[in-house]
């Protein structure tokens, strides 16, 4: 009979992560920055930030791929802001695992000329990539990282609808809240599980730094 120490290693599991950035930021500012803190601050290195998720899972797990969805500031617009996203953009492709997914901000006019810029479809695309990749065999398992509840129904078509193992993560913070399907509270189960990032994570993971 094989004693634990000459059993064969449990083989590490190949992890997507699938990260809506504003929504990753805004909440870290809203709970570990001042109120008056610069709009630009929050930045966290987003493989970092999913090498971490994949270190809280109790399989052994590495990261395959992690996935960011962001919307892209207007040259025209907001030149300072879409010279930064760029910056950021060729920093972390540098890293193999890391793909962002872009696309140009929706801009808002008022008659005086000032401008709200908001992001459009980036959750429409996190979603289809995150069925996308529930529906292949590139990953063992997915984990999404937001509070967004409009990614719930993608979130519970993973969970029930195909074979794929999916789970959330958020801040472990007030007003961070994990993307736990309606019908499994309602049974008094919390799915699918949630892994809590730390105001530490948040520190350890900043980029604020390469603004200048």
């Amino acid at each position: 009979m094989a004693s634990p120490a000459n059993m064969p290693r449990r083989q590490a599991e190949r992890i997507g992560v699938f990260i809506d950035y504003e929504n990753v930021r805004r909440s870290a500012r809203s709970a570990f920055l001042d109120y008056g803190a610069e709009a630009h601050e929050g930045m966290v290195d987003p493989v970092e930030l999913a090498k971490r998720v994949c270190a809280r899972r109790q399989r052994p797990s590495t990261l395959g791929k992690v996935y960011v969805y962001r919307g892209r500031p207007s040259t025209e617009h907001q030149p300072r802001m879409a010279s930064y996203f760029d910056k950021f953009r060729s920093l972390w492709e540098r890293q193999a695992a890391c793909k962002l997914r872009a696309r140009e901000l929706r801009y808002d006019f008022e008659d005086d000329g000032t401008f709200r810029a908001r992001e459009k479809g980036i959750d429409v695309w996190l979603a289809t990539d995150l069925i996308a990749a529930a529906l292949g065999t590139s990953f063992d398992a997915l984990v999404v990282v937001s509070s967004d509840t409009d990614l719930l129904p993608a979130v519970e078509y993973v969970l029930y609808d195909t074979p794929m193992h999916v789970e959330v993560a958020t801040w472990g913070a007030s007003g961070c809240y994990p993307l736990y399907v309606r019908e499994e509270l309602e049974l008094g189960r919390k799915r699918p599980f949630c892994h809590y990032l730390s105001e530490d994570d948040f520190r350890d993971t900043r980029q604020d730094g390469y603004f200048g």
